[in-house]
């Protein structure tokens, strides 16, 4: 499963990246994950099974959503401020169909 976050530079989602490949190992996941800003999502995050946004640029969804053609997420300001992997990983799979 392929799984790309965007933020506004690619900066402030590599934390939660890390936090959510931490959680992925601890649950034997094998998930690619992907840090993208708003400059460089198009066309890397094109072949993601999910793409989430972080919370600061959520009203960006339907631009994104047109520009990739399909569903995506905003991750909530809670999850997102307290890293919360579990909850983050189940939106991406929610939003993938798994």
């Amino acid at each position: 499963m392929k799984i790309a976050l965007i933020c506004t530079g690619g900066l402030s989602t590599n934390w939660i990246l890390n936090k959510l490949r931490d959680y992925a190992q601890s649950q034997n996941q094998t998930i690619d994950f992907k840090a993208y800003g708003l400059t460089d999502y198009f066309p890397n995050a094109q072949d993601a099974d999910a793409v989430l946004l972080g919370p600061q640029i959520g009203y960006y969804q339907k631009d994104i959503e047109s520009r990739l053609g399909r569903k995506i997420g905003v991750i909530s300001s809670n999850d997102y401020a307290t890293a919360n992997a579990e909850h983050i990983l189940n939106q991406a799979f929610t939003l993938a169909g798994k």
